[in-house]
């Protein structure tokens, strides 16, 4: 009778082999791409683990509670960020066909961040575009943010901003919403990135750009006695000269100094003779007709540092001079 007993209530006991109890949830992980989304923009949502097999589980995809979609495998999801200040509770459910059930779980709040640059080199003081990080130019980069809890703003002092560049985090720090660091190489270009996060890290935006080292670029200008450098006439194609005397000046975009820095040299030359300019102002050339000459010359520049072996740019224009000499009003073609 006792021998009995005993086999039953071994009967009775739990099977330590087996992994599962029916209806017991395990934790699975839900991943969003990208990971820091914006208002309206696409995400995908992955459900990885390996708790359950997620390919041979019936999944099924709720948002705020509400099913949206379900299938045999259906371990991806996508959908359409929310506006700014709102979010969604994304949960993904799969069950295996022995009972075995995964869970992932992710909020979905949206958040927008701009990222502006500019590059800290040379352009003349009329130019409409922006500066372009020229060889060891400084750049200045700044984040506008709009995280929102509800229709409030979360204020710049509230945000924690990451700075990356290809990938590596380089500063950090709460309301570091500007930073400024060293533009790329010559031809090299680096990925810049801001990711602003509010200090509970639930809401996040991020932000990239690619800048690009540029060579310098060198455009020439008349420079007039009364007006100074005429700005909006820049020498293009061959340039007609009907003066005995004229001064041109030369402009080095993008240079990460100011023309007149002791550093540049400046090496002119018109029509194959090197030519000299006044050592205070090396970027303004004295141009003067031999005699009667009539006829094309090529006038040459070419732009180098002491102290940047990148810095090198050069090019060259085509000035005729003609018989006739008569005055013109070089705010013509303003």
């Amino acid at each position: 009778m006792r021998l009995l007993i005993v086999l039953i209530l071994l009967c009775a006991l739990p099977v330590h082999g087996q992994s599962f109890v029916t209806g017991v949830e395990r934790e699975l992980s839900l991943s969003m791409n990208p990971e820091h989304p914006s208002a309206g923009e696409r995400v995908r949502f992955s459900l990885e683990g390996y708790a359950v097999d997620v390919d041979r589980s019936m999944i099924v995809w709720y948002v705020n509670g509400k099913e949206v979609a379900r299938g045999a495998g259906l371990k991806d999801f996508e959908r359409d960020a929310p506006r700014l200040g709102s979010e969604e509770t994304i949960r993904a459910v799969a069950e295996e066909v022995s009972g075995i059930i995964g869970v992932g779980t992710a909020l979905l709040r949206p958040g927008e961040v701009t990222l502006l640059w500019e590059a800290q080199s040379y352009t003349h003081p009329f130019y409409r575009g922006r500066a372009l990080p020229g060889s060891q130019s400084t750049i200045r980069a700044h984040a506008f943010t709009d995280l929102r809890r509800g229709t409030a703003r979360i204020a710049e002092n509230d945000i924690i901003f990451s700075w990356y560049r290809d990938g590596a985090r380089f500063s950090s720090g709460r309301g570091l919403s500007s930073v400024s660091f060293q533009g790329p190489t010559l031809f090299d270009s680096d990925r810049i990135g801001v990711v602003a996060e509010s200090l509970d890290g639930t809401i996040s935006a991020r932000s990239e750009t690619s800048l690009r080292g540029e060579d310098a670029k060198l455009e020439l200008y008349e420079h007039h006695p009364l007006f100074g450098t005429l700005y909006h006439r820049a020498f293009v194609g061959t340039v007609l000269n009907l003066e005995e005397e004229q001064k041109v000046a030369t402009v080095p975009f993008f240079a990460p100094v100011t023309p007149r820095d002791p550093s540049l040299v400046y090496e002119w030359a018109a029509g194959g003779v090197t030519t000299s300019p006044d050592p205070q102002t090396p970027e303004i050339l004295t141009l003067r007709r031999e005699g009667e000459f009539n006829g094309v010359i090529t006038l040459a520049l070419t732009l180098s540092s002491l102290s940047d072996i990148f810095l090198k740019a050069t090019n060259t224009w085509s000035i005729q001079y003609a018989p006739e000499t008569n005055f013109s009003n070089p705010f013509l073609s303003l």
